[in-house]
């Protein structure tokens, strides 16, 4: 089974794989207009209190994602923001 952004933990970084093809095209185009895209790093900031949403740090800027939308991108974890060096 493939590794999700729904399963990251704050702190993690990520490279993203694909979106899946399970997507509707609306999502697809809505995640690959935000700066989703196959190979960009990104990391888990944070976590509502409540759990959804997301918060991520992607190509410089900050984006919220539902959980929902995170179940569709698989990414291919690198490590944690210390060890991969990801900046803020």
């Amino acid at each position: 089974m493939p590794t999700t952004l729904y399963d990251l933990d704050m702190g993690d970084v990520a490279r993203i794989v694909r979106i899946q093809d399970k997507t509707s095209l609306s999502l697809r185009r809505r995640l690959l207009d935000m700066g989703i895209t196959k190979g960009a790093v990104l990391r888990v900031e944070r976590h509502a209190p409540l759990g959804d949403p997301v918060q991520i740090f992607v190509k410089g800027y900050r984006l919220a994602v539902r959980l929902s939308e995170a179940r569709t991108i698989e990414v291919e974890p690198i490590g944690t923001a210390e060890t991969a060096g990801a900046e803020s």
